[in-house]
C-alpha cells in the first residue's frame, strides 16, 4: 500500500505563514482561524466562496437515500444533508500537475 503524504496541520501552516508574512505565529493562527470561520459562515448562508487561482467552495445538498446497517442488515433512511464541495482554481491545478 502506498505511503500517505505528510499532513501539514494548522500549527505548521501558521508557522509557515508567519515566516512569509513577517507576523507572529499567534497572529498567523488567528488569520487562519478567521479565514476558516468566514468560509464556514458564508457556506452555511448558502454563498459560494471563491479565491481566484486557488479554488471555489460551493454549498451543496446531498439527497436523502436508503442505506443498510452492516451489523443488522436493516434498511435505514439516511436524511438529506448540507455539505460543501471544493473545486481547484487554475493556478492550483497547474501547480498540482507540475509536481508529478
Amino acid at each position: 500500500m502506498p505511503e500517505s503524504p505528510p499532513t501539514i496541520g494548522r500549527g505548521e501552516l501558521a508557522k509557515q505563514l508567519a515566516a512569509r508574512s513577517k507576523i507572529t505565529q499567534a497572529q498567523a493562527g488567528d488569520v487562519i482561524g478567521a479565514l476558516a470561520d468566514l468560509i464556514t459562515e458564508n457556506l452555511r448562508d448558502g454563498k459560494t466562496v471563491a479565491i481566484t487561482g486557488f479554488g471555489t467552495w460551493r454549498p451543496t445538498t446531498r439527497a436523502a437515500t436508503t442505506g443498510v446497517n452492516p451489523q443488522t442488515r436493516e434498511r435505514i433512511q439516511i436524511p438529506a444533508r448540507r455539505s460543501a464541495a471544493f473545486q481547484l482554481g487554475t493556478k492550483l491545478k497547474h501547480a498540482m500537475s507540475d509536481t508529478t
